[in-house]
């Protein structure tokens, strides 16, 4: 059985890495999916992001890494994907990722979002506290994967 996972992963966190290594334990393959967010500005180009992705996931297996610039629930139909994985850190993510779940689902009836919390250490880390670090020159060694680190430093020369 296949699942999903999608983000902008601008860039890709430990906390993002944990919840695609403990997805591949339960499923047959975990498609990571970059988006683009159209409210958002992306701080790495897309080339990037699925390199840092590529990366960081090297070590599982069982992971594929694609990008797509439209809409969620379209890809998961096109690509035959009905189980989409969400990561929750706190009540604020799961009431957003929640009403997302519902509007896939009018979309496409057959999605099933699953949340997946998040470990306690790692409820604090985000792709936007990552980027603001970097403005300002801030150590992020303990919010991405020591992989990905490498990559940023090697990009931000």
């Amino acid at each position: 059985m296949r699942a999903l996972i999608a983000g902008t992963f601008d860039p890709i966190t430990v906390g993002h890495n944990d919840m695609i290594r403990r997805a591949s334990l339960m499923f047959d393959e975990i498609v990571v999916v970059i988006f683009n967010n159209s409210e958002k500005q992306n701080f790495f180009t897309d080339k990037q992001r699925i390199e840092m992705v590529d990366i960081a996931c090297a070590h599982i297996k069982n992971v594929s890494i694609d990008s797509h610039n439209g809409m969620l629930a379209e890809y998961m139909h096109r690509n035959g994907i009905n189980i989409i994985i969400k990561g929750v850190r706190n009540v604020s993510d799961f009431t957003y990722e929640y009403m997302l779940a519902e509007i896939n689902r009018s979309v496409y009836d057959n999605i099933e979002t699953l949340f997946m919390p998040s470990k306690p250490e790692y409820q604090h880390v985000s792709s936007s506290v990552v980027r603001e670090f970097l403005k300002h020159g801030a150590d992020i060694s303990k919010l991405v994967p020591p992989s990905v680190l490498e990559y940023i430093k090697g990009v931000k020369k």
